[in-house]
């Protein structure tokens, strides 16, 4: 065994002959594997938070869009689809329409974004999970519906077609008109029929209106072209390479159009989960380094109360360095030991937080607070706190060696 740390294991575990290094030590440990436990449980619930926050968001938005690099269509025939779908990575595809329209039900307005979609879009987005009301599908037979978000449906007071047997009417700007020449000939105004109601997040649910790309291309008047492409890639695909295989295929297309990323779509979330992350770990790393204080303390200390042995060992032929390795490693244990006991709490209890629930998440869309668990958290923790241990081990060591030359 290695003599260092032979001694240092020894000096570890056996009785001081003061007290307070004991106490001191064994505050350090503590300590130190309370801040790792919470810096696991931290990292693993602000890893609960994003895969929600895509969720939610990926609910109504697809891993990418292709849309018009200039206007608000694309000709229904300008991209070879088949080609996208040929790509490994590529899920589906599927044709959107949407714009901004009027919504008016009895005396009560407002504009919304009115989306027209497939049935089979919804379908493969899981749409259904998130109607709290009525009918899943916008499109039935020959027949239309809308699907209102909650937001949209309380603003205006609407109910189910089923219910009130009162349509929802749609003005929708027609194109090349101005309006401030004739509002009648500007818009093109239709009907239809609320079938469901959805909730998704506050920003979906009152922005929204979901039907049939079937209306809402006689609504706009665009039956043979689409607002944009949304579409779907496989699980574990890296969204960077994907987009760049498809940027290839559609730089050979005619019409021009652009790429949007969901994280494009909702940056200022994603950056804002990713900013309070770092805030996050700076601080927990700070407190990382508060607590390793008391291994500087213990180590110090340690090191006047050894005085003795330190000169006994260095008469039985131990260099200084090897002296010096000894404290060293004594310290290097002391945040290992605080280290490996905080992650395996924090392991624990993120465990249970994940599959059972044991801390309720009060008014939220989750019952309890989502939690994650990575490998990749494990070792970010596991390196801040043995750093900072091993510079709160050498500081001490070098000085008071040093200093006793």
């Amino acid at each position: 065994m290695n003599f260092p740390f032979y001694i240092a294991k020894r000096y570890l575990f056996a009785k001081k002959s003061r007290n307070i290094i004991n106490v001191i030590t064994t505050i350090s440990v503590i300590v130190i594997a309370f801040v790792t436990t919470a810096m696991v449980v931290i990292l693993s619930a602000f890893n609960g938070i994003d895969e929600l926050v895509h969720e939610l968001y990926s609910s109504l938005d697809a891993d990418i869009t292709i849309a018009p690099a200039r206007g608000k269509t694309i000709p229904a025939d300008s991209l070879d689809l088949s080609d996208i779908l040929a790509l490994e990575e590529v899920a589906w595809i599927e044709p959107v329409i949407e714009d901004n329209v009027i919504l008016a039900y009895r005396d009560k307005q407002r504009i919304a974004s009115l989306k027209g979609v497939t049935n089979s879009y919804l379908e493969k987005m899981n749409f259904k999970d998130h109607i709290i009301d009525g009918i899943t599908e916008p499109e039935r037979g020959d027949v239309q519906y809308g699907l209102l978000g909650y937001g949209i449906k309380q603003e205006l007071g609407a109910g189910l077609y089923a219910d009130s047997f009162t349509p929802l009417t749609i003005y929708a700007p027609r194109k090349g008109k101005k309006i401030y020449k004739s509002r009648e000939r500007a818009t093109t105004k239709k009907t239809l029929m609320a079938g469901g109601v959805f909730s998704i997040n506050v920003d979906f649910d009152t922005k929204y209106v979901i039907t049939s790309l079937t209306f809402a291309q006689d609504l706009f008047g665009i039956e043979k072209s689409v607002s944009h492409y949304e579409l779907m890639l496989n699980k574990e695909v890296e969204i960077s390479r994907a987009t760049e295989k498809i940027e290839k295929l559609i730089a050979k297309g005619q019409f021009p159009v652009k790429i949007i990323t969901q994280f494009d779509k909702n940056a200022i979330i994603y950056k804002a989960n990713k900013s309070e992350r770092l805030v996050t770990i700076f601080i927990l790393a700070f407190i990382v380094a508060i607590a390793t204080f008391n291994i500087f303390a213990s180590l110090t200390i340690l090191i006047i109360d050894k005085s003795k042995d330190r000169m006994i060992l260095k008469s039985l032929g131990a260099t200084e360095a090897t002296v010096r390795k000894v404290f060293f490693l004594e310290g290097i244990m002391l945040s290992a030991l605080g280290a490996f006991i905080g992650l395996i709490l924090g392991f624990i209890f993120s465990w249970i937080q994940q599959n059972i629930g044991i801390i309720p998440l009060e008014g939220g869309i989750v019952d309890y607070y989502p939690v994650i668990i990575r490998a990749s958290d494990f070792f970010l923790v596991a390196a801040i706190v043995l750093g900072i241990g091993l510079l709160f081990s050498w500081l001490p060591v070098w000085m008071l060696t040093r200093s006793s030359k």
